[in-house]
């Protein structure tokens, strides 16, 4: 079994192929849709326009993209 940190709440929780817990996942998983969404319309924007845009915090956002889920500016 491989324990891991929630990258969201710090919890400890069983890792299943995802950086959050369970109890995270869908708040995780909305916030994706909203950054994917706003890029769908402004396809140039950078990570801080994003944030602030969107209202996903900074560090969520840093993660997307140092995952390789976002890319860009």
């Amino acid at each position: 079994m491989d324990l891991r940190n929630c990258a969201r709440c710090g919890k400890l929780y069983s890792f299943f192929n995802h950086e959050v817990c369970r109890e995270c996942f869908p708040a995780e998983l909305e916030d994706f849709n909203k950054v994917r969404s706003y890029l769908e319309k402004h396809p140039n924007a950078t990570l801080f326009e994003i944030g602030r845009e969107t209202g996903v915090k900074r560090s969520v956002l840093f993660r997307f993209y140092r995952s390789g889920r976002l890319s860009g500016k």
